[in-house]
């Protein structure tokens, strides 16, 4: 797991032990997302060395039990909301038909209903794939979803395909393409990012960009 801010400055939680140290104490600490949870301690004292404008990302491994159903990463978070930082997850897919991603729809809901937590889902690697074939799955019908299902699968699993695909329907997840190569992409993914956590809210705005005749008129009426 890496933790990261918004501009240069970043930690790799391994950093805490040494090869040597990880030897000798093998058999004392859990290393990984299991590890990181019971070292809350070190990861507090890390982070509150920056101040309250800092921007984090944590990288964080891809085993989807850990924030499906098992509690490592929504301890990890509860941990973050108690210190009063804003947490945002972030799910990354990829896509290449739709059985894979309904399948992705339905990981990225247990995710979120796990870790209670605002909700940024990206389709990333979107420069590998053909921009009409993108379209179909960034606002998909059932219908499309469903025909398609049927044509790679028997009868017998066709409720259960019917079933699965109406869960699209109510739009309970939603996705934003990521292309490395498009700049205006990125940053679209971290205006979502920014949203979901209300980044910046909190921030004075500076006088000298507020126009003259609003500052006149607040000044009269004080």
């Amino acid at each position: 797991m890496k933790v990261r801010s918004r501009f240069h400055q970043h930690h790799h939680l391994e950093a805490a032990t040494n090869n040597q140290s990880i030897a000798m104490r093998s058999c004392q600490i859990v290393m990984g997302p299991a590890g990181t949870g019971k070292n809350l301690d070190w990861l507090q004292d890390l982070l509150l060395e920056y101040s309250d404008d800092d921007y984090f990302i944590f990288d964080c491994p891809g085993q989807i039990e850990l924030y499906s159903h098992l509690p490592v990463m929504k301890h990890l978070c509860t941990a973050l909301q108690e210190w009063g930082f804003s947490i945002c997850g972030i799910d990354s897919l990829f896509i290449s038909d739709p059985a894979k991603f309904i399948s992705g729809i339905l990981c990225s809901l247990s995710a979120m209903v796990q870790l209670e937590l605002p909700h940024v889902n990206v389709l990333t690697k979107c420069d590998l794939v053909d921009e009409h074939e993108l379209e179909k799955y960034l606002d998909p019908s059932s219908g499309y979803l469903l025909e398609t299902l049927s044509n790679a699968t028997t009868d017998k699993w066709q409720p259960l395909s019917r079933a699965v695909c109406n869960i699209n329907d109510y739009s309970m997840v939603a996705f934003v393409p990521m292309n490395i190569q498009d700049e205006e992409s990125i940053e679209m993914v971290l205006h979502h990012i920014d949203h979901a956590i209300n980044f910046g809210e909190d921030i004075e705005p500076k006088v000298s960009q507020i126009h003259p005749s609003i500052v006149a008129e607040t000044m009269g009426a004080m």
